[in-house]
């Protein structure tokens, strides 16, 4: 209804990837990368995305075929409904899209935040009469199409796809203030529980994502960064300015990546000034070699690189353990 009523001169190519449950609706994450490559195939030029993961460890799976996909097709990516983090909805290949929650835009039109935190910066509202009439609110699913139609038309109009990202930034700036509202739609992941913060001053953000695959694929969790240093990025490592600003970013991750542990890689100089403005639960430091030297509830311990990972497994649950425990006898 969103195309019909934005967009003109168009074929839909709808591809269903989502299950009906009854509520929500879910789906695996193969069939998403399916979808993407089947959207190649067709030679679709706009792909308008409202399944969405805000799972970072996805990002693995949906990386490539987003970026190889954004080639020859513009992607429209909408954030998750709950403001988490979301791929492939976050990178850069990927135009992100959230509703004009604050109704500061007429219904159809579009606003852009450079400074939007999660990478989606442009703002639709959607909140048409029609869609409410059929039972429908606003959401940053319906937003994403608002935003494909105008993709559309451009590329009608004769742009070329690699002038839409430039075209992209000319919109209007989005005249509201965007804050990180923490209401009741921005809850922690684990409510009642601190996610645990571990220390990895003199790693590279390429060691850092090591340890997080790993913990991924053998432990089942899920992890996310801060950092000072150099290096690799991905969409679960976010880039800080300085010491100075880490409490307000650690809140933020807390509240908006799905994830069970965050760290925080920095230089080494750079360790006591962290320590004294944020709680670290588990510190690594790099020896020579092959060892780390793991600080933890005044304990040290010295293992090898390869078995950082399980030794901050077996470290952190058996700190949710005697937290539950002494949860229990209070």
């Amino acid at each position: 209804m969103i195309l019909d009523h934005c967009a003109k001169d168009f074929e839909l190519l709808s591809i269903r990837i989502l299950r009906d449950t009854g509520g929500k609706a879910f789906t695996e994450i193969g069939l998403l990368v399916q979808a993407l490559k089947l959207c190649s195939e067709m030679e679709a030029d706009v792909v308008s995305l409202s399944a969405v993961s805000s799972i970072l460890s996805d990002s693995r799976l949906l990386y490539d075929v987003t970026l190889s996909l954004s080639e020859s097709a513009v992607i429209v990516g909408a954030l998750d409904n709950r403001r988490f983090v979301t791929v492939p909805t976050s990178y850069p290949h990927v135009i992100g899209v959230r509703s004009d929650a604050a109704r500061l835009l007429l219904p159809g039109e579009l606003a852009y935040n450079a400074a939007d935190p999660y990478n989606a910066g442009v703002y639709a509202n959607c909140d048409f009469d029609y869609l409410r009439e059929n039972g429908f609110s606003p959401s940053n699913s319906f937003a994403a199409p608002v935003a494909a139609a105008y993709v559309n038309g451009l590329l009608n109009r004769g742009r070329k796809k690699d002038d839409i990202d430039s075209m992209v930034l000319t919109l209007d700036p989005y005249p509201g203030i965007v804050t990180d509202e923490f209401d009741n739609y921005h809850r922690p992941v684990f409510p009642g529980r601190e996610i645990p913060v571990v220390l990895m001053s003199g790693y590279s953000t390429r060691e850092c994502i090591t340890v997080m695959d790993v913990l991924t694929d053998a432990h089942e969790a899920q992890a996310a960064a801060l950092s000072l240093a150099d290096g690799e990025y991905d969409v679960r490592i976010r880039r800080i300015s300085g010491v100075d600003v880490i409490k307000n970013e650690l809140d933020f991750m807390e509240r908006h990546y799905k994830t069970d542990i965050v760290f925080i890689v920095c230089p080494r100089e750079s360790a006591e000034s962290i320590r004294q403005r944020i709680e670290v639960d588990v510190e690594l430091l790099r020896r020579s070699g092959e060892e780390v030297l793991i600080l933890y509830d005044n304990v040290q311990e010295t293992v090898c690189v390869s078995a950082v990972p399980g030794r901050l497994d077996d470290i952190l649950s058996q700190s949710d353990e005697s937290d539950a425990s002494e949860e229990a006898f209070a």
